[in-house]
């Protein structure tokens, strides 16, 4: 089962700069010439919905995953940010951790809790956030990252809320 870009943005601009790689907030314009047309409008749409959602993202780390993209999901996502790609393309998704601002993941995921109405500790929710390694260290038969970070927080959540 594939996650749309649209979900896997919400949750990678839910989830982490604190994680390996590529760090910072850089979410100036320009574009990079090493990029396609088609990859140059998936980083256009990925920094432009990070904006809206109020996330900070080094846009020189979505450069750098969005130049990974094969010519055929690059097309496919500049033509429908919620088209079904590769499943090279969605391990793609989970770098894109790497470049958003943990704080922002962190107060989203609070935010969102909250207003579910869900009894949490937010410190809890706010270390697993920052702790969160999305590749998984040097298992690669690890669960998918993201759902091991939903994990985490579930743990942070008191039951019966």
């Amino acid at each position: 089962m594939h996650r749309t870009t649209a979900r896997r943005l919400a949750v990678a601009a839910i989830s982490l700069g604190m994680l390996a790689g590529c760090g910072g907030d850089d979410t100036s314009g320009g574009g990079n010439a090493e990029l396609s047309a088609d990859q140059q409008a998936v980083v256009d749409e990925m920094m432009s919905s990070a904006e809206m959602q109020e996330f900070g993202v080094d846009r020189g780390c979505v450069e750098q995953v969005a130049a990974k993209l094969s010519d055929a999901d690059a097309a496919l996502l500049a033509a429908d940010p919620t088209a079904e790609v590769s499943e090279a393309a969605d391990a793609l998704s989970i770098e894109l951790f790497g470049c958003i601002d943990s704080d922002d993941l962190a107060d989203s995921y609070v935010a969102e809790l909250e207003a579910a109405g869900t009894v949490f500790d937010e410190q809890c929710v706010r270390d697993a956030v920052a702790g969160f390694d999305p590749t998984g260290g040097s298992d690669a038969s690890a669960p998918d990252p993201r759902d091991e970070l939903f994990d985490f927080i579930s743990e942070c959540v008191e039951l019966g809320s």
